[in-house]
């Protein structure tokens, strides 16, 4: 509900005083909107009770508009009025003039203040917020959307989503297309998350794909010029079944190496490869950690389980070769500097050779694509969401 505070206080006003001159002689649709809108406040409004009343609940209704910012869900009275006058509008077109209808619809807007956008109906009733945005490549104005109340104003789009688009939208327009590009990535990543997590999937740091098993134990000694090697654990496989594990072989090779541990400075490992007949007598099968098969990790990963587990992310909802542009967007965006942006992509340019990231972002014909393409796929992706969930 953010958004709704962004809405200038006394825009409902302006719409309603616009609206109700188209409906003038048809009243009664302002006068049932507003008793919808206030059904659940302590002082619903209640409409005239003979044509005296008219022209006085007519300025109540002003002044309902005027103090909605007084409420808590500061917005809400206004908008569900408005979208009410606006369903009735519809329900009752065959009576009413045509530029009555159109001229109400049109009219039923509300600018938010710093984003150069617009919220507004979609065409069926959801509450949107809207920017018009000019391609450097295209002679006309382009509206791109993201749907952000349904009916009852409930969330769609959500807030910290449509923030990133927001900002990502206005960079675009001001030729800052590594931060739009960037912002966008982010948006869909989340996106991708919020779809994945209504199937289950979540983000559970350290979480592996595989399951852990504990640790053992085993002492390490010097016999003559040799070392010996005794386990405490009983219930690894005994050396007397060696043979019989190796296949009748009475030694095998190993391999051993020294590492650097990343995630502690300072610490160095011992790793150990070793073949499959040493496993059971050599390590415990207590699994310390389950496997996390729903475990989202990055965007790499996010795409790859949409596309090849879930399926729901087919080709046309977003083309596959965008994948490689999203994730090197994502990485090398992120993770800024002068040699990321030679990063060879999988998209050929003009010259039939792949192009790099640098001249994806310059190119104004895939950067307008781009901003198009992953702003309307985050909107259809939280619309089919809302609708599988409601």
């Amino acid at each position: 509900m953010k958004l709704l505070r962004e809405i200038r206080p006394g825009t409902a006003v302006v719409v309603y005083e616009v609206v109700r001159e188209l409906l003038r002689g048809n009243e009664d649709i302002l006068f049932d909107s507003m008793t919808v809108a206030t059904a659940t406040q302590t002082q619903p409004f209640a409409p005239p009770s003979d044509a005296t009343e008219r022209d006085q609940k007519l300025v109540e209704i002003r002044a309902k508009l005027q103090t909605a910012q007084l409420h808590s869900n500061r917005g809400k009275v206004s908008l569900t009025f408005m979208r009410e006058v606006a369903r009735r509008i519809r329900e009752q077109a065959d009576r009413l003039p045509t530029n009555i209808v159109d001229g109400v619809i049109n009219a039923i807007h509300f600018e938010v203040p710093g984003k150069d956008a617009t919220i507004e109906l979609t065409s069926n009733l959801n509450w949107q917020i809207s920017w018009t945005i000019k391609h450097r490549v295209l002679d006309d104005l382009e509206k791109l959307s993201l749907d952000v109340f349904d009916a009852q104003l409930r969330e769609i789009v959500p807030d910290y989503v449509i923030e990133y688009a927001n900002t990502a939208i206005l960079a675009y327009g001001q030729n800052m297309n590594a931060t739009s590009a960037a912002l966008l990535s982010i948006a869909l990543e989340a996106t991708l998350r919020d779809v994945l997590s209504n199937r289950g999937y979540s983000y559970v740091a350290g979480a592996l794909p595989v399951d852990t098993f504990k640790y053992t134990e085993a002492d390490v000694s010097v016999v003559g010029a040799a070392y010996s090697l005794t386990f405490r654990d009983p219930n690894l496989k005994p050396p007397a079944d060696f043979q019989t594990s190796s296949g009748g072989l009475s030694s095998v090779e190993i391999s051993l190496r020294r590492y650097l541990n990343a995630k502690n400075a300072g610490r160095v490992d011992l790793y150990v490869r070793a073949p499959a007949c040493l496993i059971d007598h050599w390590s415990p099968s207590d699994v310390v950690q389950p496997a996390n098969l729903k475990n989202i990790g990055g965007l790499g990963q996010a795409l790859r389980i949409a596309r090849e587990v879930e399926k729901f992310l087919q080709p046309s909802k977003l083309p596959v070769e965008l994948d490689d542009v999203l994730l090197s967007v994502r990485n090398n965006l992120i993770h800024l500097s002068e040699d990321t942006l030679e990063t060879q992509l999988s998209l050929e340019g003009e010259d039939n050779r792949p192009m790099t990231l640098r001249q994806f972002l310059g190119d104004p014909w895939t950067m307008s694509s781009f901003v198009t393409t992953v702003v309307r796929f985050v909107n259809d992706s939280y619309v089919e969401l809302k609708t599988a969930t409601s």
